[in-house]
């Protein structure tokens, strides 16, 4: 397999690079360096550093499995990163209790020093959009949300 390159540079001194737990991990952890409250976004969690992704490539953001032991739910769900964006890497996180505790975290929630996301570098596609006036039939056709369950699948 390929080994993609990543330039980092740490804007916060306590920054850490990502890590990878085990060899069959897909994605890395990223820390929180600093946790900005009530912003636009909800609470924005630096990560103290930037990337440079290759042009092939770009950065998708996730909530970690941990995530369901907090209150924290992410406004984004994932969180794009793309090739020519330089500055600092953050991840937005909204607190459902936030209206009920006066914008306090619930104590379960994340910390500074804390892996707060999880990262996955993954190559970019150039695309040519045609339109056309017809598409190919599939057995599933035009049915939506749990269509294939009708069907008894």
């Amino acid at each position: 397999m390929e080994r993609v390159v990543i330039k980092i540079k740490k804007v916060h001194p306590d920054a850490k690079i990502p890590s990878i737990a085990t060899a069959g991990s897909a994605a890395f952890d990223l820390y929180c360096t600093e946790i900005h409250k009530n912003t636009r976004m909800g609470h924005l969690y630096s990560l103290g550093l930037q990337m440079e992704i290759p042009e092939d490539y770009c950065l998708l953001l996730f909530p970690k499995s941990r995530n369901t032991k907090t209150t924290l739910y992410s406004p984004t769900a994932v969180s794009i990163i793309d090739s020519d964006y330089r500055g600092e890497i953050m991840f937005p996180y909204r607190d459902a209790y936030d209206a009920i505790n006066n914008g306090e975290f619930f104590v379960s929630n994340y910390k500074v020093g804390d892996a707060v996301c999880q990262g996955l570098i993954v190559p970019k596609y150039k695309v040519d959009f045609i339109e056309v006036e017809q598409l190919s039939k599939t057995e599933r056709g035009n049915g939506g949300f749990g269509s294939t369950k009708e069907k008894g699948h």
